[in-house]
């Protein structure tokens, strides 16, 4: 039996690309074709301004097709055993890493960070994408 190391047991794509966020920001789409489940890693830096009414929300579009029209993914496709509850504001902790389960229903992702108010923090989105025993279909 062939052994595969924990990197090709899972495959990943940079979304929001890390920087100095001070507006909403939208991700590159991630093809998921023949995967069924993701995780969305949130990368933190510095959060300089974060506060209850200054935050950035984290939350995931689908489209099935590349370059369409992405959709608000519905809750229930967010994993409710998730400890974060996918914001960016004063009590987050800065130089962390965050993550949210996360359960498409359509082949195109989009991970988007949505500003309120006058937020300021630098942060990256990765998508680990799991479950490739799935057969790929088009």
């Amino acid at each position: 039996m062939a052994f595969k190391d924990l990197c090709h047991n899972f495959d990943y794509g940079l979304s929001i690309i890390g920087a100095d966020h001070t507006a909403t920001a939208t991700g590159e789409e991630i093809d998921l074709l023949g995967i069924t489940d993701v995780m969305v890693l949130i990368s933190v830096g510095n959060v300089a301004i974060a506060d209850a009414s200054n935050l950035f929300t984290f939350t995931v579009t689908e489209c099935a097709t590349s370059g369409g029209t992405f959709v608000a993914a519905g809750t229930t496709q967010y994993s409710t055993s998730d400890s974060w509850d996918r914001i960016i504001n004063a009590t987050t902790e800065e130089e962390d890493i965050y993550a949210f389960n996360f359960f498409p229903t359509k082949r195109y992702i989009k991970v988007v960070a949505t500003e309120t108010g006058t937020a300021q923090a630098i942060f990256s989105a990765n998508v680990i994408k799991y479950g490739r025993h799935q057969p790929e279909s088009a």
